[in-house]
């Protein structure tokens, strides 16, 4: 079923591919014949997918839990925001504004950008607040739009006539190391997060690295480096839609689905347990004895069951009470797994009644297990302390051999048979 969905998930992101490719082919024919309708279709894209991250990382947040995500959803759209602003006045659009602005606006939200791909790695594993995130953005965004629009005092980035300025090409560097540190950052964070996200999210930084190096070498808006530029921001974006909206629509329901089947696994495996003693129960030993005989059958070897019955137990109940009563079982449930083999089957079948199934018994591997279970009563300190009953057990035990026609249910009460016999003989010695 798996490897059906794998090739299924393949064939799917090999569609995309193409489809992809086709789309980048399209664009670049627009911009041969209109460089803005290019940027401004390149702009509109990222900002959609931006738009639909949001959603997405917000509305499946109570379903995944995955604040990673939810932290890219929230600051993302403020990024967009200025980006929007550095579309529409890109080129001429909103006429007599500049060239200028419109760069000063790319490289705002490029720090921006570069900032929170460089935090968010944090909330791979830190619980995020999302109040004060949108509170903290906002205010970072609109101090940067009121230093460059109302104020003035954001440096200038495009100068007509003489191309970028030191700083926007500076700037350009500097998000590209802060990028790269971001990368590094989430790198350390990886083992903690989705695989195939990890290896998208790093592809889109390093498109993105290269978007940033692009665009400090040209020196005309409509420039072949400033198309260049756009075209790995466009691949940086299509990664990020692929791998967070495409497969992030996918991953809350495949996360809650697993968390189901963890649960039931869970439950299924409480089911087959004493909750007292952690040995198996009556049902778990049933399922497990039965694959043993199954097996021993197959294999032609041989084994042996040991019927237990603690002496004494009711008085210690009624003397030291049913706390001190669940107190003997787990140190006896105790002794027994510290005496067994790892083979070996070890249950609670209910009350004071014990069985071990021994796999591959030969002659004297029950004898050398009683001696066990015996020694560990008398090192026991909590057993020492129920004076002046001595706890103790009584013994039952059956041979299973390969050819043996008896079941498990004969063989159960045959040990158990025994081990009733045996106790009678203590009272009459």
């Amino acid at each position: 079923m798996n490897l059906v969905k794998s090739k299924s998930q393949v064939r799917k992101d090999w569609e995309l591919v193409l489809l992809g490719g086709v789309f980048v082919s399209l664009l670049a024919v627009i911009a041969h014949y209109h460089y803005l309708l290019f940027h401004t279709l390149v702009e509109g894209f990222s900002i959609v997918v931006v738009g639909i991250i949001y959603v997405l990382a917000t509305r499946t947040y109570k379903y995944s839990g995955h604040d990673y995500l939810l932290f890219l959803g929230i600051a993302y759209p403020f990024i967009a925001t200025v980006d929007f602003m550095h579309a529409v006045t890109y080129g001429g659009i909103c006429g007599g504004m500049g060239p200028n602005l419109s760069t000063q606006l790319w490289v705002a939200a490029r720090y921006m950008e570069a900032i929170t791909l460089l935090v968010a790695p944090f909330f791979v594993i830190k619980k995020l607040k999302p109040r004060w995130l949108v509170w903290g953005t906002y205010c970072v965004a609109t101090g940067v739009l009121f230093l460059m629009l109302k104020a003035g005092l954001f440096p200038d980035c495009y100068v007509a006539g003489l191309g970028l300025s030191r700083f926007k090409v500076a700037s350009e560097i500097v998000v590209c190391v802060i990028l790269m540190a971001g990368v590094v950052h989430l790198k350390m964070r990886s083992g903690r997060m989705n695989n195939m996200l990890f290896k998208i999210m790093v592809l889109s930084s390093l498109l993105t690295v290269l978007a940033e190096f692009s665009f400090t070498l040209y020196n005309d808006v409509y420039g072949v480096m400033n198309f260049v530029g756009h075209l790995f921001k466009l691949g940086s974006f299509i990664l990020i839609y692929w791998g967070i909206v495409l497969r992030g629509l996918e991953y809350p329901f495949d996360l809650v689905f697993d968390k189901m089947r963890s649960a039931l696994e869970i439950m299924q495996e409480n089911s087959l347990k004493d909750p007292l003693t952690g040995l198996l129960n009556r049902r778990g030993f049933r399922e497990l004895a039965g694959k043993e005989l199954s097996r021993g059958k197959k294999e032609n070897y041989q084994v042996e069951f040991l019927y237990l019955d603690l002496d004494n137990f009711k008085e210690v109940n009624d003397k030291h009470g049913h706390w001190m009563g669940d107190k003997v079982l787990k140190e006896f449930a105790s002794i027994m797994m510290s005496a067994v083999s790892e083979n070996d089957i070890v249950a609670r079948l209910g009350g004071d009644e014990f069985i071990v199934v021994i796999s591959r018994a030969g002659e004297q591997e029950a004898v050398i297990l009683d001696a066990k279970i015996k020694e560990g009563l008398k090192q026991s300190e909590l057993i020492d302390s129920l004076t002046p009953f001595t706890v103790g057990y009584s013994l039952g035990s059956v041979l299973w051999l390969p050819g043996d026609t008896r079941d498990l249910e004969e063989v159960l009460n045959e040990a158990d048979s025994l081990m009733y016999e045996n106790k009678e003989k203590k009272k009459y010695q």
